[in-house]
């Protein structure tokens, strides 16, 4: 019952945590594409940053093998240790 409150208890400060980073991230796009934009022009500023989330995107799609066997590789040695 402990590790399972541990788990627990990490999983939701984990995904507090992301939430919070997610909204973040929102807002600062949107202000960065409103900044863009009043530069260059409403269209222009938000392509832009959609442009660097499709890349990122990428990026992360096609190293996905390697995110994943590391991922692996940290969640067994995290779940393999004995407390």
């Amino acid at each position: 019952k402990e590790d399972l409150a541990k788990g627990l208890a990490k999983a939701v400060a984990y995904s507090m945590v992301a939430f919070t980073a997610a909204v973040f991230l929102i807002f600062i796009s949107i202000a960065l594409a409103l900044l863009l934009g009043g530069r260059l022009g409403n269209v222009a500023g938000f392509s832009i940053v959609a442009a660097v989330y499709l890349i990122t995107a990428a990026i992360l799609w096609f190293s996905r093998e390697k995110l994943i066997a590391k991922f692996e590789a940290r969640f067994g040695a995290m779940f393999s240790k004995k407390q």
